[in-house]
């Protein structure tokens, strides 16, 4: 107990059940946020330990959750993978790309062609837009070849 009859414990717990009220967090999220507000290290790693156990923090779900989101918004492989990684989770690549759907690199292209076709309209006359179209595909975390492609069928129409 704290000095003013407060239990840490409880008000951790409180912080933590907040947070996961609004939206789901991966363990390290939760962690930091635990952290920033006070509490202190350990007992936030065993409030999260026991999270876990009850399964109202799974890292996995929070990953397939985060893919499908990105994957909306435009965001290739690499770009998904730089995310999860900051939030404490690490999949490679080929796990990425089998949980968004995108398993083989045709669909990949065809996605990075959508992108572009809606965002740069002018690519198939304009070598100047091609390379926009290309850098804002890389800058979205598709790969080099992913981008090559789309870019190349587009400017081939």
């Amino acid at each position: 107990m704290r000095q003013d009859g407060s239990d840490p414990l409880k008000e951790a717990q409180n912080l933590a059940y907040a947070r996961l009220a609004r939206r789901e967090h991966s363990r390290l999220e939760l962690y930091d946020y635990l952290k920033n507000k006070g509490v202190e290290s350990s007992l936030a790693r065993s409030l999260l330990d026991g999270f876990v156990e009850k399964g109202w923090i799974n890292d996995e779900r929070y990953a397939e959750l985060l893919i499908r989101s990105e994957v909306r918004k435009g965001k290739g492989a690499h770009h998904i993978q730089r995310k999860l990684k900051a939030k404490g989770i690490s999949l490679d690549l080929a796990e990425i790309k089998r949980l968004s759907g995108e398993e083989d690199i045709e669909t990949e292209v065809t996605r990075a062609q959508e992108i572009v076709e809606r965002r740069y309209s002018e690519v198939a006359q304009d070598v100047a837009a091609r390379r926009r179209a290309y850098q804002a595909l890389l800058r979205r975390g598709f790969s080099f070849e992913v981008a090559r492609q789309a870019i190349e069928r587009l400017g081939k129409r």
